[in-house]
């Protein structure tokens, strides 16, 4: 029997496998974090993704039970999320390849009794956690006690936090290791017996190195001159922070509202811009989640040194403070 065959027949051999809600470890070390996008690893009938989804996140949710992804699929449209926010992906994860970069990765019991390349399959999810995001495992410490009766319970692997760890294949110094614990949690045996648990916990942050951060920005400057990659009016808009100003180069103040009303004149008149050319890029913290950045732009033969000020915020980078100082040509 192979897996998909194994899984397959687990879901459809009963109207319900889990109970639809979400892991309690999931609420906890996921509370305060940056909404964005997040993927499931194994997500069953999904509990996890859909609450994920009414957060706000964008989930893709992955398993390799086509009546698991069923039952997840509806689960979601029975809690009115749009159908856009969750990508349901019926998969076998030892094939499946992220196809895009994550703020949260998340694996809850990703253990089985069929053969199971674990450490490729966790290994890739990690690689596709953007910086500055986070990767969540969960795994099974040490068997249940009805694990002895014989039912309730498949065979695996049971793994310590140091090998979680490992299995990740985190990067030294592209990773802090936030927590890496045994932790106990009450449940209830297949009989009704009230028992304590163990589950090995292991959360990882994704360092925004200086480099990675630098070329971040350097794909949104100048956003004073243009709209980012071509795009309109509200993605400038959604841009600047809610206290933005400018200075010009002539020393007068500008607020967000005369900024924005003079971009969405620009639009309607299609302003053609002048080819703009960046140099002496630069970008360095200030501290937490705020950068400077500065560059020369070189507008048609009229120089500038520029410099912005950016803040990350749970819906992306915002720019809070922009100058421009004319140069000699």
């Amino acid at each position: 029997m192979t897996a998909a065959e194994f899984w397959e027949e687990r879901y459809a051999g009963s109207p319900k496998v889990w109970s639809g809600r979400v892991n309690p470890g999931l609420v906890e070390l996921t509370a305060g974090l940056p909404v964005g996008r997040a993927l499931d690893l194994g997500c069953g009938e999904g509990g996890d993704a859909v609450w994920l989804g009414q957060q706000g996140w964008r989930v893709t949710a992955v398993d390799i039970s086509t009546t698991a992804i069923a039952r997840g699929r509806t689960a979601a449209r029975e809690a009115g999320l749009p159908d856009d926010r969750i990508r349901w992906v019926a998969h076998d994860l030892t094939e499946w390849q992220p196809d895009q970069e994550y703020d949260l990765v998340s694996a809850f019991f990703l253990q089985s009794p069929m053969e199971l390349p674990r450490r490729e399959i966790l290994h890739r999810a990690a690689a596709s956690v953007a910086p500055g995001g986070y990767v969540l495992l969960v795994s099974h410490a040490a068997p249940p006690p009805w694990a002895r009766g014989g039912h309730g319970h498949h065979p695996h692997h049971e793994a310590t936090p140091a090998e979680e760890v490992a299995a990740l294949g985190l990067a030294e110094g592209e990773w802090d290791v936030v927590l890496a614990e045994v932790r106990k949690r009450d449940a209830v045996g297949p009989d009704g017996q009230p028992a304590v648990l163990e589950d090995s916990v292991v959360l990882a942050r994704r360092v925004a190195g200086e480099a990675g951060v630098t070329a971040q920005l350097r794909g949104l400057e100048p956003i004073f001159h243009r709209s980012p990659r071509g795009s309109g009016r509200e993605v400038f808009e959604a841009m600047l922070a809610s206290d933005f100003w400018e200075v010009g180069a002539s020393g007068r103040a500008y607020d967000r509202e005369f900024i924005l009303a003079t971009v969405t004149q620009r639009y309607a008149e299609g302003t053609v811009e002048a080819p703009l050319e960046v140099s002496e890029f630069d970008a360095r913290p200030l501290g937490g989640d705020t950068w400077l950045v500065t560059y020369d732009l070189d507008q048609d033969g009229r120089k500038s040194r520029r410099c912005t000020v950016w803040t990350r915020t749970p819906q992306g980078w915002q720019a809070v403070y922009h100058q421009g100082t004319l140069r000699d040509a």
